[in-house]
């Protein structure tokens, strides 16, 4: 695994990122903050045979679909797969996505609120029982943030202070009492014991994820067609090792020959926390294909970082 950072290096485009993306041939991640290295090696690379996927954080319509909900990791026997059960997650990925979240989601509006670690902790483990529930209890096209939102505004209280929000989650303790997510919630009830704390827990919670409800972002984020799963995967589709793993999984994991471009807004880092997000995600990503492929990932992979510094903390 090749990576190269950079930070306004004269003409590293030209004389490295080009030379090096056009002679690559494995899995390729690129930070292209204006577009330039697509706009310059994407159809060469296609011709070479390539998969092109684009986070475009500039012109969001000309994007690839990225759902980070789809790439929390699945608990997932042999047996399971033959038995088709309903199958557990890896808890701590969901830990992971709503850190990366809150580290790159600061506002002043928040960080005022945010002075005491009080409300940060609180509106943490009120977003964790709301991404637990939507995993477990929502099917695969439903798991996104328009429906945490829809969730979050299920939590009005009524005139007897029981709230439909409250009732989905009674519910599910019934069936499963011990389930971290039920465990978060009560918790969540606790340190918002008074009606005032637990609206201005769910205020900075909804300002968190305020982005979300703008048509752009969610049209993006709703579904996903980045195929994170290719990455370092052998490159030809009749690979034995590809035929093996996809029978283990019981998943359609396609070829490593792809090609990933991310592309934000230089004068605007409003949305580069999804940028932050989606590296954390393909940072585990490889390491889960790693696993995959018996120790190694099957095939080369190079990370160019051009302009790093621009992202958010915590990518």
């Amino acid at each position: 695994m090749l990576f190269y950072l950079a930070d306004r290096e004269l003409g590293k485009s030209r004389y490295y990122f080009k030379p090096n993306i056009l002679n690559a041939n494995g899995t390729i991640i690129v930070t292209d903050p204006k577009g330039e290295l697509l706009r310059d090696c994407g159809y060469s690379l296609k011709k070479k045979g390539y998969t092109i996927k684009v986070l475009n954080l500039d012109e969001k319509s000309n994007s690839n679909h990225y759902n980070p909900f789809l790439y929390v990791k699945e608990l997932k026997t042999f047996d399971d797969i033959l038995e088709d059960k309903k199958h557990q997650i890896q808890e701590d990925d969901v830990m992971t996505l709503i850190n990366t979240l809150m580290a790159n989601t600061q506002s002043e509006n928040i960080e005022s609120t945010n002075g005491d670690p009080f409300w940060e902790k609180a509106e943490m483990i009120f977003l964790q029982s709301l991404f637990y529930y939507t995993i477990r209890h929502y099917e695969k096209r439903y798991q996104n943030f328009t429906t945490i939102l829809k969730l979050i505004r299920l939590s009005n209280p009524d005139a007897t202070g029981s709230s439909p929000l409250d009732k989905l989650f009674d519910n599910w303790a019934k069936d499963e009492p011990n389930a971290v997510g039920v465990k978060q919630y009560r918790h969540f009830k606790v340190a918002a014991s008074a009606p005032k704390m637990m609206s201005t827990i769910i205020m900075v919670a909804t300002a968190r994820l305020a982005a979300f409800n703008i048509r752009e972002i969610a049209n993006l984020t709703d579904t996903d067609d980045m195929e994170l799963d290719r990455i370092g995967m052998p490159i030809n589709d009749d690979s034995p090792l590809l035929k093996e793993i996809n029978e283990t999984t019981g998943k359609h994991i396609g070829n490593g020959k792809v090609a990933y471009f991310i592309i934000t807004k230089p004068s605007d880092s409003t949305f580069n926390f999804l940028a932050s997000i989606f590296y954390t995600q393909v940072f585990a990503m490889i390491d889960e294909n790693a696993k995959r492929c018996g120790g190694s990932l099957a095939t080369t992979l190079e990370i160019y970082m051009d302009e790093w510094a621009q992202l958010r903390r915590n990518s």
